[in-house]
């Protein structure tokens, strides 16, 4: 009986030198000068009972992991589901530190929204996605006060 040996494979060397370990909108987010993350109120989906809606204050935070010491050019795109209509796309330039680590953190004020529907936040690395967070923006009735 022949035993035949198979060859290790060589793995292939992903063209990507970043990676997500998450990314979110919250209602409140800070970095300390020690480069820790505190992050408050997390949320997916804006409730809206106005005809225009509108994200009062927010923030679009993201955490990677990157090859150590590295400049990256990435750029931080909004838009609706299909990509119809853009809300902002912004570059920004940032260098990873030296465990690799990599928050970013993005301000809203008063951001107005087109319509009703799905919203994605991507963050692009050239043409590579690194990350993508959905937020679902809903229309609602307006709410009557409780009666007693």
């Amino acid at each position: 009986m022949k035993v035949k040996l198979l060859r290790k494979r060589k793995k292939k060397k992903l063209d990507v030198d970043i990676k997500t370990r998450f990314i979110l909108f919250c209602d409140y987010a800070l970095i300390s000068n020690d480069g820790k993350l505190s992050i408050i109120g997390e949320f997916d989906h804006l409730l809206s009972s106005s005809d225009r809606p509108v994200l009062n204050k927010a923030f679009l935070v993201a955490s990677l992991i990157a090859t150590p010491k590295k400049e990256f050019n990435l750029t931080i795109q909004f838009a609706e589901d299909k990509g119809a209509k853009e809300i902002f796309n912004r570059p920004i330039n940032v260098t990873s530190g030296e465990d690799g680590k990599l928050n970013l953190m993005l301000g809203f004020e008063n951001l107005a929204f087109n319509g009703f529907g799905l919203y994605k936040a991507v963050i692009l690395d050239g043409k590579e996605k690194v990350a993508e967070a959905k937020l679902h923006v809903v229309k609602v009735k307006n709410q009557q006060p409780a009666q007693v």
